[in-house]
């Protein structure tokens, strides 16, 4: 598996871990709209993952360009993300009663704090594929090949 693709995966499961206390959090804060709160965390989490998608898909694109036009792909893809930001705080402060404003605020921040956490996500990572490598392989019928 390539680097770009395994860091990807890593700052989505950072998203997902800064998603559940976020959510929590404000659940238990805002009694009048708990729905509403929960959804915004969501709304927001999903875009954050959303944008690390296309970030990752972005500059893969433009590495494969020449260097001026790579600069230009790679300005406009972040233009992109700051719109869909926007979009979704516009939209949740359209509809405050579905969708929780400070939720999708704070759920959309799940990137930042992601890639704070990626240090320490990586090393975990690391640590569980060396365990995984380790395992003995499993025999799913139940049955030894001495046994056949």
């Amino acid at each position: 598996m390539r680097q770009a693709e395994r860091v990807r995966r890593e700052l989505i499961l950072g998203i997902v871990i800064w998603m559940v206390p976020v959510m929590l959090l404000l659940v238990l804060l805002t009694p009048a709209s708990r729905l509403a709160a929960a959804a915004g965390v969501l709304a927001g989490s999903a875009g954050a993952a959303g944008i690390v998608c296309h970030m990752y898909r972005s500059l893969d694109a433009a590495l494969d360009l020449p260097p001026k036009q790579a600069r230009t792909k790679a300005q406009l893809a972040a233009l992109e993300r700051t719109f869909l930001m926007g979009v979704l705080i516009v939209a949740a402060m359209l509809l405050p009663e579905y969708i929780h404003p400070a939720g999708v605020i704070f759920g959309l921040f799940g990137v930042k704090v992601s890639a704070l956490m990626y240090p320490v996500l990586h090393k975990q990572a690391e640590k569980y594929r060396l365990k995984k490598k380790k395992r003995p392989a499993r025999i799913s019928s139940g049955t030894t090949p001495a046994q056949k």
